[in-house]
């Protein structure tokens, strides 16, 4: 017996509201299928005398199919020959809807899939539908159970399914290629998967096990916005967003990128893959959205860091990542490409590099579909593993650009004060454009959270663009305090007269360099490299503070015990972001006791030493190229190679005081209003003890400690009991009785 036709909706024709009513209609087309399989099989079921069995196949199942009675060229019985005509009456009632709902203009996402994977054969789109159904509903995997005759099986086969969805020898042949060379999208993106022929035991072709992948699940049963289980947490699905006349960069870029992606979404094969690399916040994404957008194309991104973060997953998280975008119509944009290289404290990085970029290589010569990537730099040999790979370099904007993007991140609503315009901002620090936008929407939500609506001056913007430039360097560098005048500085003349060099050479660049020519005769080496040597504590550290002070320039104190790194590769890497973000402030980098970096040269005996000199190499030709001032610190100049001296232009000596200095030093280190004796005598003070400016403040501050704690004026005997408490920190001996030392108790 064979269950009655099911029964059809008696509705006048309408488009698809929802993926859910598409899947009902669905759900009838398949329990077609399953009357017509049951009917156009029947001798499978009749076993012995009329009964029904699936534990063995009978002989007369056997007989029917010698005889032609079994299969697409088999007899057909009126009661077939009813199902057909009600599939294809039904076929004609959804291709009315979906064609309703494609001209509503929100097509559904079976026809999405359809057409991201070319599923335009019909029976590739049956196979699909007889796939979903049976993980949507428990009841269809019973019902398939029993069509097949064998309730030991658990899984939808091929052989069953060539069955369930061909309507002749043409299709069967059709679909048995169809899963036997599996190179269809539907296999290439895993939309589709079948069981491997090596997993045991092993299984003929009809034998193995189909199924939908479980985002192909999702999407089909209406869940079609971006999965993040596929592009990771900082996936997007970017929808022309902006322009390219919200896009600053040169004419050149613009061209070749227009030109890129167009060839992209007009399927140029081979593939055309795109590799974008400059600073953080220079327009990668900003090109790749106006691009797109000019061709009403989206973006998915991904990043590679997070989908490579587990190698032996990455192939399985490239693939959905790729699948994504082609389910989504847009081209995928693979941000942080650099990370795809070994990254710091990996174990056996050069094994994991390998991995993964052999990972890469394979996926996008199996999958040849364009893909957009992006990094800081740019990386050697990635055309070797990406095919038909376009390279273009971002460059950081220039001043006329990043005015014009102050201007727009601030709007014309915004109030400038008097004589302020972006200009000032521009020609203090140099940011990208991601940077300006990130900075100037901090200073607008602070304003707007503190209703504030007062014209917006330099000193507003400032603080805001200082905290950006301290959070981009980290741990690495700390901004240095520049409230020192050169009225502070007690240093011999010879010294004083080297800074301020330093300081007329800075103020007259662009005069001698550009105007006079000089560039074309020193372009080795334009940078303004200094060196300040001399015993600890007198004044290295101020004096940098200083200069930065009279330029109006920003000054960084670089830490190179967190710059230098033990493992290879990575010093260069963390001395590279401290320039790169240096010259975004147009900032002084000071290289605080540089001796550690700089020792003698010695014969390279081993890859530690060749590395050494190669970090220092690179930390010298940095110097050279910077545009702003670099200046290392060292307290033992004799120390540092002489090669390496002769690289650095401005050499400026920092002596230990004379007693007459040092009696300079111990009056300028007491403010006006603090109290003190008139029996202190720093002349006295000055020759007795030979301290530099750095443990005078000290000892003058331990003084003060101690008159407060007594409450008491600084006087002479608290001064010497400071000086003899530093002296013996010092190492050196003291010049009073250590039971001098209990002021505290007392």
């Amino acid at each position: 017996m064979t269950e009655p036709v099911p029964s059809l909706p008696q509705v006048k024709f309408r488009p698809y509201r929802d993926s859910q009513e598409i899947v009902d209609d669905i759900r009838l087309l398949v329990k077609l299928w399953l009357q017509r399989h049951l009917l156009l099989y029947a001798d499978r079921y009749r076993k012995g005398a009329g009964s029904y069995s699936d534990l063995y196949v009978a002989k007369e199942e056997i007989d029917a199919f010698l005889a032609g009675k079994i299969g697409p060229g088999s007899a057909r019985s009126a009661e077939y020959e009813d199902v057909e005509s009600t599939e294809s009456s039904f076929r004609d009632y959804m291709a009315q809807r979906l064609v309703g709902s494609r001209q509503t203009g929100a097509p559904l996402p079976l026809d999405r899939v359809n057409t991201a994977f070319g599923c335009d054969d019909e029976r590739v789109q049956d196979v699909l539908m007889a796939l979903l159904v049976v993980e949507l509903d428990p009841e269809f995997l019973r019902a398939y159970a029993y069509a097949w005759a064998d309730f030991t099986q658990k899984h939808v086969d091929v052989g069953f399914l060539i069955e369930l969805v061909s309507r002749s020898y043409a299709d069967r042949a059709r679909l048995y290629e169809f899963f036997l060379t599996q190179n269809h999208p539907l296999f290439v993106f895993r939309g589709l998967e079948i069981q491997p022929e090596t997993v045991t035991p092993r299984r003929s072709l009809m034998q193995r096990p189909v199924w939908l992948s479980t985002r192909l699940i999702e999407f089909l049963s209406g869940r079609t916005h971006v999965s993040g289980t596929t592009v990771g947490v900082h996936g997007r699905l970017l929808y022309n967003r902006i322009g390219w006349d919200q896009v600053f960069v040169p004419p050149v870029v613009h061209q070749t990128v227009s030109t890129a992606v167009s060839a992209m979404v007009s399927g140029t094969q081979p593939p055309i893959r795109l590799y974008l690399h400059g600073p953080s916040g220079a327009g990668k994404k900003a090109c790749c959205e106006a691009a797109a957008g000019a061709l009403s194309v989206p973006l998915l991104t991904g990043d590679a860091a997070e989908l490579s973060q587990d190698i032996a997953m990455f192939e399985h998280h490239l693939v959905a990542f790729l699948r994504e975008a082609r389910l989504q119509g847009a081209l995928p944009v693979l941000t942080g490409t650099e990370t795809l290289w070994a990254q710091k404290n990996e174990p056996d990085g050069a094994t994991a590099t390998e991995a993964r970029l052999t990972t890469l290589e394979s996926v996008l010569s199996r999958i040849p579909v364009p893909v957009i990537f992006t990094g800081h730099q740019k990386i050697p040999g990635l055309w070797e593993k990406v095919g038909g790979l376009v390279e273009v370099a971002i460059p950081h904007p220039d001043m006329a650009a990043q005015v014009k993007i102050w201007e727009r991140t601030f709007g014309s609503g915004v109030k400038l004060a008097a004589g302020f315009t972006v200009h000032d901002v521009a020609r203090r620090y140099s940011l990208t454009g991601g940077a300006i936008e990130k900075v100037g929407g901090q200073i607008l939500n602070r304003r707007r959270q503190l209703n504030v609506d007062t014209p917006i001056d330099l000193p507003t913007v400032l603080p805001f663009v200082r905290e950006h430039l301290r959070h981009r360097l980290g741990s690495i560098a700390v901004p240095v305090e520049r409230g020192f005048g050169w009225d502070d500085l007690v240093l011999p003349k010879t010294t004083l007269s080297s800074l301020k060099e330093i300081v007329s050479f800075v103020r007259n660049r662009d005069v001698i360099v550009q105007q006079w020519g000089f560039g074309s005769k020193i372009s080795y080496g334009r940078g303004t490299a200094a060196l300040f040597f001399g015993p600890p504590g007198t004044g290295k550290t101020m004096a940098a503070s200083i200069v930065g002070n009279d330029l109006a320039m920003e000054v960084f104190q670089v830490d190179l015990s967190r710059v230098v790194d033990k493992y290879i590769g990575e010093t260069e890497k963390n001395l590279s972001r401290v320039f790169e973000e240096g010259s975004r402030a147009q900032a002084i980098l000071l290289f605080d006791e540089a001796d550690s970096l700089f020792g003698k040269r010695t014969s390279v005996r081993t890859a530690v030493d060749r590395y050494a000199n190669l970090e220092v190499n690179f930390l010298l030709q940095m110097m050279e190229s910077y545009e702003g001032i670099s200046i290392l610190t060292s307290n033992f100049p004799e120390s540092i190679d002489d090669a390496f001296k002769r690289r650095i232009r401005f050499k400026v000596e920092f002596p230990f005081p004379t007693q007459k200095e040092r009696e300079q030093l111990w009056n300028s280190m007491i403010p006006a209003a603090a109290p003190i004796h008139e029996d202190v005598s720093f002349e006295e003070l000055a020759e007795r003890f030979e301290l530099s400016g750095a443990h005078i403040k000290n000892v003058v501050l331990r003084a003060a400690s101690m008159a407060a704690q007594r409450k008491s004026v600084m006087t002479m005997d608290l001064f010497l009991r400071a000086a003899n408490r530093e002296y013996l920190e010092m190492g050196k001996l003291i010049q009073v009785d250590e039971d001098e030392f209990g002021y505290l108790e007392s």
